[in-house]
């Protein structure tokens, strides 16, 4: 599927409602919108705002009423692998949602988290996060570098960049 942010801030979105073709269920909040970040199965988009809207497969993504809370503001990141999105709120939080094993579950570093996320990249299927001292968290996909623990030694301060 294909999304466009188009000039008035507002989304068109086509293909296959599979895989987030068709945002017609979200249609009415998909304004003002800042950026939209696209997964294999699902997107989300940033409003101005800082609130996330997200549209496509529900088991990958597409689906984010279960954080719909506190996806409402305050969100300044987004990243996403194939069937999960992240996203890091103003207070360093992250938030995740799709499918548990390619990164939409968190619950196992969270406590990592309480240094503030700084910035977030992807694989297809694991984040990492940056925390604000340095600090590298990592989830997901041990695979595609969901399980960063042979390396925690060298990544536990003073990473500056992550590439992925």
């Amino acid at each position: 599927a294909f999304c466009a942010l188009k000039s008035d801030a507002s989304v068109c979105a086509w293909g296959s409602h599979i895989f987030g073709g068709d945002a017609s269920a979200v249609s009415s909040r998909l304004v003002d919108i800042h950026t939209v970040f696209p997964s294999s199965y699902a997107f989300a988009a940033l409003t101005k705002g800082g609130a996330v809207v997200s549209w496509g497969c529900k088991e990958f993504g597409g689906d984010s009423t279960s954080v719909a809370e506190e996806l409402q503001n305050g969100v300044q990141l987004v990243a996403s692998t194939e069937k999960a999105f992240a996203a890091v709120k103003e207070s360093g939080r992250v938030i995740t949602w799709g499918s548990a094993c390619e990164g939409g579950d968190a619950t196992s570093v969270a406590v990592d988290f309480r240094d503030n996320i700084v910035q977030l990249w992807s694989t297809a299927s694991a984040f990492a996060a940056l925390t604000k001292s340095g600090c590298v968290v990592t989830w997901g996909d041990a695979d595609f570098g969901g399980d960063s623990c042979s390396v925690a030694h060298d990544v536990r301060c003073e990473v500056q960049q992550i590439c992925s």
